[in-house]
C-alpha cells in the first residue's frame, strides 16, 4: 500500500458521495472517474495517488481537462 493513499472512514465516505449502500458509493466514485478499493465492510475506502493529487489540485484525472463543470466533494 502506497504512502500517499487516502483513507475516508464509512461516515466520511457517506458525506463524499451521499451514498449509504456499496453498490451506490462505486457508482458515485465511478462517475467522478475515481480510482478505489473499497473493503468488504465499508469501513475505509483507499483512494490512489492520482486521486490525491486531484482532490489537492495538483493534477486531474487521465482523461480530463480542468475546463467544465466543477466537481463538488
Amino acid at each position: 500500500m502506497s504512502q500517499d493513499s487516502i483513507f475516508l472512514s464509512k461516515d466520511e465516505l457517506k458525506s463524499f458521495t451521499g451514498a449509504v449502500h456499496r453498490s451506490l458509493i462505486c457508482s458515485h466514485l465511478e462517475m467522478r472517474g475515481i480510482p478505489y478499493d473499497l473493503n468488504r465492510n465499508m469501513d475505509v475506502i483507499v483512494l490512489r495517488d492520482e486521486v490525491k493529487n486531484f482532490l489537492s489540485g495538483n493534477g486531474v484525472p487521465r482523461g480530463r481537462s480542468r475546463k467544465g463543470k466543477k466537481l463538488n466533494f
